[in-house]
């Protein structure tokens, strides 16, 4: 009788933490899952508690994991006390996880890769594949991206990033291909479709009819996309409807809330396609001054007068820019301190 109490309120514990941790109350989630322990230690609780710490510590942006890597460990040992192999892997593959996002990347690969050891988890693999690329071994990542298609074809994530590693290594047939298969399992998927819109303007003027149907239908659905309408503005151009172009672009600045992104990209193809200089400068001013401020309206803008023998400040520009973090201008500053 007591034990069935006892499992009773384990329930309904688990009942309330789950709905509290679906809610984002990581604080209420952490009380329900820490009194489920108190009342019996389990492997799998030690797992959503420190999945919930890792989460908390994330929102809470001060990078103090400590508490989610001593669940995340806990819940290790008694995946090793039970000999199981399938929550060693995900027991390692969350500390993994912790170490990563924490810039640990040392630690980040030795857990991840102990985690495939235990059990192959296409998950895992992806993870790894990400860690590849922030560390500069582009092939390493696709492997593991590859590998994890071979444990699960159907693994959606796998299938995306292995996408964007062939676009951004210019394999535009193949990226396609793969976003194309990502698209399978959800048509509607809007990033996936912006995506392959952009990657089928490299593939000839057959590819860029293709991707002005996709983004034509994406923005039947979705009339206040804004990448959409920015990606069909520029589909336009390709397509050599430069007034169509045009229109769309002062649609969406009439139609649509003040966007950094919609001025610099009027902006640029005023200066380009309508040799509009006045106009452009405008907007692009207009763009410094709105965000979001991710760096490339400064870029651009900058690139924009340096084309008008406005060197000086052209540079400034491009010294905001990489301090917003944007690696064009990044790489183009250190090009030209080297050429120095």
């Amino acid at each position: 009788m007591a034990t069935r109490i006892r499992l009773k309120n384990i329930d309904s514990l688990y009942r309330k933490a789950k709905e509290r941790e679906q809610s984002g109350d990581w604080e209420a989630a952490e009380k329900y899952y820490r009194e489920a322990l108190a009342v019996r230690q389990n492997p799998g609780t030690w797992g959503v508690l420190g999945w919930v710490l890792y989460r908390k510590a994330l929102r809470e942006g001060e990078g103090n994991f400590s508490e989610a890597l001593a669940a995340a460990h806990e819940m290790r040992a008694l995946a090793i006390d039970h000999r199981s192999k399938p929550l060693l892997a995900i027991a390692d593959c969350l500390i993994g996880r912790i170490h990563h996002d924490a810039g640990q990347a040392e630690l980040a690969e030795r857990f991840y890769c102990e985690s495939v050891e235990a059990r192959l988890r296409p998950e895992t693999l992806v993870f790894l594949g990400k860690l590849m690329e922030e560390a500069g071994r582009g092939g390493e990542a696709k492997r593991y991206y590859q590998q994890a298609l071979q444990v699960d074809p159907g693994y959606r994530e796998a299938r995306y990033n292995l996408a964007v590693w062939y676009r951004a290594h210019k394999v535009y047939d193949e990226a396609g291909r793969h976003f194309r298969k990502a698209l399978e399992s959800d048509p509607e998927d809007a990033g996936i479709i912006l995506q392959l819109a952009s990657t089928l303007w490299h593939l000839g003027k057959e590819g860029i009819k293709e991707a002005k149907s996709l983004l034509d239908r994406l923005l039947r659905r979705q009339p206040l996309n804004l990448e959409c309408r920015l990606l069909l503005a520029f589909t336009y151009k390709l397509l050599r409807q430069s007034h169509n172009a045009e229109l769309l672009f002062r649609l969406t600045l009439e139609q649509l809330p003040p966007d950094s992104r919609a001025y610099w990209s009027f902006a640029w193809f005023l200066g380009n396609d309508f040799k509009e200089p006045v106009e452009a400068e405008i907007l692009f001013e207009k763009a410094l001054e709105t965000p979001p401020q991710t760096g490339a309206a400064h870029y651009h803008y900058g690139q924009f007068l340096l084309a008008r023998q406005q060197p000086g400040r052209a540079q400034e520009l491009f010294r905001k820019a990489a301090a917003l973090g944007l690696e064009k201008a990044k790489a183009l500053l250190h090009k030209e301190r080297r050429g120095a």
